[in-house]
């Protein structure tokens, strides 16, 4: 996981306050790659989310790669952190994406529920990669 890791830690500690890390957390996610909406779909759909939220995979390269939407433009955000760091990383490893959220200075974004959803993601990728 190291390079988007470190990329992302690099880019969210060279900004000062709430409010500007909200804003490049939401500039980061205008540069992402996301589900196609055809692919948004109840089979494809993650619960126990509180927006909707919708994760694929396939392999890429002999890894497996993830894309992943929501409806909601914050979750979207916090989908492509979560994403990029599934996809870069050893896929052997335990990732926990709620502390590496926090550690980036985002916990007015990640609020309680919202880490009950990105709990919920990471126990769908982990399921993917057993």
């Amino acid at each position: 996981m190291s390079n988007q890791l470190n990329e992302f830690k690099q880019q969210f500690s060279q900004v000062n306050g709430f409010e500007n890390k909200y804003m490049l957390l939401l500039k980061l996610a205008k540069t992402g790659e996301f589900l196609e909406p055809e692919l948004c779909v109840d089979e494809n759909e993650i619960a126990g989310c509180e927006a909707k939220v919708w994760m694929c995979s396939s392999m890429v390269d002999g890894k497996v790669h993830f894309k992943a939407n929501s409806d909601s433009r914050l979750i979207r955000a916090i989908l492509w952190i979560v994403v990029s760091l599934a996809n870069d990383s050893d896929q052997a490893e335990n990732i926990d994406y709620v502390s590496i959220l926090l550690g980036f200075g985002l916990g007015n974004v990640v609020s309680q529920s919202r880490q009950n959803g990105i709990m919920k993601i990471q126990e769908s990728i982990e399921m993917i990669l057993i």
